[in-house]
C-alpha cells in the first residue's frame, strides 16, 4: 500500500539495518528517510504529535483506587 505513495519496492532495507538487534525502531524508518525531506518532516512531526498526546492522556488518567477510599 505504501508503495502507491512512492515509496521504495524494497522494502527489506529498513529490516536489513535492523537486523543486527532483531528490532526495528523509529530511529532505523527515520534513517531511511533522512534523504526524503518531506517524508522525513512528516515522520519527525507526527513522532513529536505522539509524545504530546501521551502526555496529555496521563492528565485523564483516574486512579480508580483511589476514588473508592474518597
Amino acid at each position: 500500500m505504501m508503495y502507491g505513495f512512492g515509496d521504495d519496492p524494497d522494502v527489506h532495507k529498513a529490516q536489513d539495518i535492523a537486523s543486527g538487534r532483531g528490532k526495528l525502531t523509529t530511529e532505523d524508518l527515520l534513517f531511511l528517510l533522512r534523504k526524503d525531506g518531506p517524508k522525513l518532516a512528516r515522520a519527525e512531526q507526527l513522532l513529536r504529535l505522539d509524545e504530546v498526546l501521551k502526555i496529555a492522556r496521563k492528565a485523564f488518567v483516574i486512579d480508580e483506587e483511589k476514588l473508592a477510599l474518597d
